[in-house]
């Protein structure tokens, strides 16, 4: 995984070893399926796309300047799926800190574009320490409840509904009807609510 760790050398080997196996999982099982003659997938499939950029006569030289084609194009696809996974991997460690780090019912994330939610139902004991997420998403800023442990696949199946009364605080934005989010105009209204909410439970 040279690529992984060229493009961020400060990644933990677990990590490396993490996006390697999702790489192989969601891409390269595939094409070894279908070079193996058991593929069961739908649709194009990687081996199709490669294949596609072969000659009429794969036996003319024609063939080798396709072949060097495909290879580039299979090259960028799988640094940009790799480039991707690792900007996963070093958010879902950040997730990680924060959540390690603070306390009370309400997990407060200033960057709203990490993946909180799939981090903390990864790890059941943060989702346990958590019943609600703080984030900023440019205009607002949102409280979001955190999934039942129960069934954290369940979008609406959250630890504690946010009350539509709530609707009816300062700054509050909007609630959503199903009680899973609501906007609030700055940080601190955000915090105040969840723990406000918490202590109802």
């Amino acid at each position: 995984m040279g690529i992984a760790e060229q493009t961020n050398p400060n990644l933990r080997g677990s990590a490396i070893v993490q996006i390697a196996e999702e790489v192989y999982e969601e891409i390269i099982s595939f094409v070894d399926a279908q070079d193996l003659g058991r593929s069961a997938v739908e649709g194009p499939s990687m081996s199709a796309i490669i294949s596609s950029f072969n000659a009429e006569d794969i036996y003319s030289h024609e063939q080798d300047i396709c072949f060097i084609e495909a290879v580039v194009f299979a090259r960028g696809y799988l640094e940009r799926v790799i480039a991707k996974k690792i900007r996963d991997a070093v958010k879902r460690y950040e997730v990680s800190t924060l959540a390690e780090k603070q306390e009370g019912p309400v997990l407060v994330i200033e960057n709203g574009g990490l993946p909180w939610k799939r981090l903390l139902v990864e790890k059941q004991t943060l989702l346990h320490k958590f019943s609600f997420v703080v984030y900023e998403t440019g205009n607002d800023w949102k409280l979001q409840a955190v999934p039942d442990p129960k069934d954290p696949s369940n979008r609406f199946g959250m630890k504690h509904k946010i009350p539509s009364d709530v609707a009816n605080r300062v700054g509050c934005v909007f609630v959503h009807p199903a009680g899973f989010i609501a906007g609030f105009e700055t940080k601190d209204q955000a915090i105040n609510a969840g723990v406000e909410i918490s202590s109802r439970f």
